[in-house]
């Protein structure tokens, strides 16, 4: 028999833990405050890879970067190189999927890919 015990939501994220949590495991704030406190953002924005905009200011949850993204392409430029070198359509095909493809953002500090777009 499983024994029901009682939830709260969390102030930060508002998902579900238990009442008697000192830490969130959604978004890993500390509930007695005894942390840094969250950016301007709650953690269910930093539900997914943003995609890269010019003038776009970002908040990382793991290092607490505030400041301008670094631009990441997908792929590798050393994949690219090997394959124009020795297979020319391959190459093209390569190089053309990496330049139509979405950029994407990290964060220039500790390379987090999970950002939020800094409200202010």
């Amino acid at each position: 028999m499983a024994d029901k015990r009682e939830t709260v939501d969390c102030p930060f994220c508002g998902e579900e833990i238990l009442a008697t949590a000192k830490k969130c495991k959604h978004c890993g704030e500390f509930l007695d405050g005894s942390s840094k406190p969250a950016p301007a953002n709650n953690a269910a924005m930093y539900s997914q890879v943003l995609k890269y905009s010019s003038g776009m200011v970002i908040d990382c949850p793991v290092c607490w970067y505030t400041g301008k993204p670094k631009k990441v392409t997908p792929g590798s430029i050393r994949i690219e190189l090997v394959l124009w070198l020795l297979l020319l359509v391959p190459g093209i095909i390569y190089s053309v999927w990496r330049l139509a493809a979405t950029k994407t953002c990290k964060c220039p500090k500790c390379g987090n890919e999970m950002l939020a777009i800094h409200r202010q």
